[in-house]
């Protein structure tokens, strides 16, 4: 419940939030703590990551743990009810 808790106090403090987008079905050579890391340096501090395509393609656990290490919680953007997984926080 700690990502809702985030969302719900930024609405209430009138503050703004970052979520990373990441699409399974778009490969990238880049890790995601490294576009973590990107952001960063930009001055941009993702509060949580995203993850779910436009397809059927079952997303991969491997993708949510890779997501826990960078330190953000990852939250489900399924394109489907195929992509429903109980990996994501």
């Amino acid at each position: 419940m700690a990502v809702l808790d985030n969302i719900v106090s930024l609405h209430q403090h009138g503050e703004k939030g970052l979520a990373m987008l990441v699409d399974p079905d778009k490969p990238n050579t880049a890790s995601i703590c490294e576009r973590v890391n990107k952001l960063a340096q930009q001055g941009l501090h993702a509060q949580m990551v995203l993850i779910g395509g436009s397809t059927g393609r079952l997303t991969d656990k491997k993708l949510f743990e890779e997501v826990r290490q960078a330190g953000l919680p990852a939250v489900l953007f399924p394109g489907n009810a195929e992509q429903l997984t109980e990996a994501a926080d």
